[in-house]
């Protein structure tokens, strides 16, 4: 018998600098995409960018400051997410 345990992961914090945006999970991992994924964010401010909120108790982060969301990115963090742990 097999038995499966499903965590969810969520964010813990997030990072974007000038190449990525960055994202700690509860798991320990962090994955990282490519800052060109979010137009918003890569035409914001330093200041904009660190002006975040984790939403939804780390289901997502939001950008005031420019109306960006990172459930925007979901679906390409959750193959991101399946990538690495079908090869890991």
């Amino acid at each position: 018998m097999n038995i499966v345990v499903i965590t969810e992961i969520l964010i813990n914090d997030i990072e974007v600098t000038d190449e990525t945006i960055t994202a700690a999970l509860t798991d320990g991992r962090v994955i990282g995409v490519p800052l060109v994924w979010s137009w918003r964010l890569a035409e914001a401010t330093p200041k904009q960018r660190a002006n975040y909120e984790i939403i939804e108790d780390g289901e997502g982060v939001h950008w005031p400051d420019i109306d960006e969301d990172i459930k925007q990115l979901e679906e390409e963090i959750v193959r991101l997410l399946r990538e690495v742990t079908q090869s890991g």
